[in-house]
Formats: structure tokens, sequence, C-alpha cells
């Protein structure tokens, strides 16, 4: 059903980002500050994160947990407020436009800031993703094995053999 995939296609794409967040930490604890910002917002628009997170949480009621939606929602705005303002913190950025990498320097203060806005978005997207069913989160991770880590080595045998079938949802994420 399209909700189905709605939901398959949020909880994706929320992965996305836990994963996404995990290099971008990485990056830091390693000092490569090169497209840090830029990184964080593609994350974002190729997600859209926002949308995202609110079609994942919508299903939440067609899957019988009803009860879960407005956390889930809040959670999701939570996860999107924190990676804004991770990127706007020190007012030489924006989400909405381009902005030359020298004016968005790391200092050891934005550094602090971002590590900790990342760390936070991880807790938060581990709790989102516990309040679905774990299945339905175990499929999404597979997907995106499959898809977004075929060819990097890092998808198992057993995610790449299965090939992912396009219902109409799966064509972007």
């Amino acid at each position: 059903s399209a909700r189905a995939s709605a939901v398959t296609r949020g909880l994706v794409n929320l992965v996305r980002v836990r994963e996404g967040t995990g290099v971008l930490l990485q990056r830091l604890e390693e000092g490569k500050f090169a497209g840090f910002q830029l990184a964080i917002k593609l994350l974002l628009i190729d997600t859209d994160l926002r949308n995202s997170a609110r079609e994942a949480s919508l299903g939440l009621a067609e899957l019988g947990y009803g009860g879960r939606v407005s956390m889930a929602g809040s959670i999701g705005e939570t996860v999107a407020f924190r990676l804004a303002q991770v990127v706007e913190w020190d007012g030489w950025d924006r989400l909405d436009r381009e902005v030359d990498e020298r004016f968005t320097k790391m200092t050891p203060e934005k550094v602090k800031f971002a590590t900790r806005g990342l760390t936070a978005v991880q807790e938060d997207i581990k709790r989102l993703l516990a309040l679905y069913p774990k299945e339905e989160v175990a499929a999404a991770e597979k997907l995106y094995r499959s898809v977004f880590l075929k060819g990097t080595g890092l998808a198992t045998q057993a995610d790449t053999d299965e090939d992912v079938k396009d219902d109409g949802g799966f064509v972007s994420f």
C-alpha cells in the first residue's frame, strides 16, 4: 500500500540519518572538517527528513500503534531541528543557502556543539526507531544496506542476494 511504502521510506531515511550522523561524528573525532556543513545539509535534503519522519510516524497508527504517533512525530521534529542547529549554530551558515566554507570555520566550540548535537540526534533516532515493531525496523535496515551500501563492501551478501522490488514507493528515498 502507499502508506506502507511511506512508512518504509520514512524508516529507511531515519536509518540513513542515523548512519550519516555516525560517519559525521567519526569525521569530527578525526578532525576532518572539510564539507561538514554541506554534508549535513545534503543529508537533510536528500532524506527529506521532516516529511520522512512525519510519514513514518503517521504510519504507526496503521501498524496498530496509534498511541505512539504523537511521540514519534515530536522526536522526528527534534531530530530535524537539532541538525539545523548544528548547521546554523554560529550564524554564518543557513540551511537554505550555500555559504563559502571560509565563513563556516569549525572552531573548537563549534566542534563541541556539533558533537553534542549529532550524538543527541543518534540517541533520538534510537528512541524513535524503538517505537516501531522490530521487524519493520529490521526490514528498513536491510533495505538501507542493500540499496545504499551495495558495492561498498558494507552490505552483507544476504542483503544483496535479494533484489529490491520496486512497488512505486522505493524509487526515490
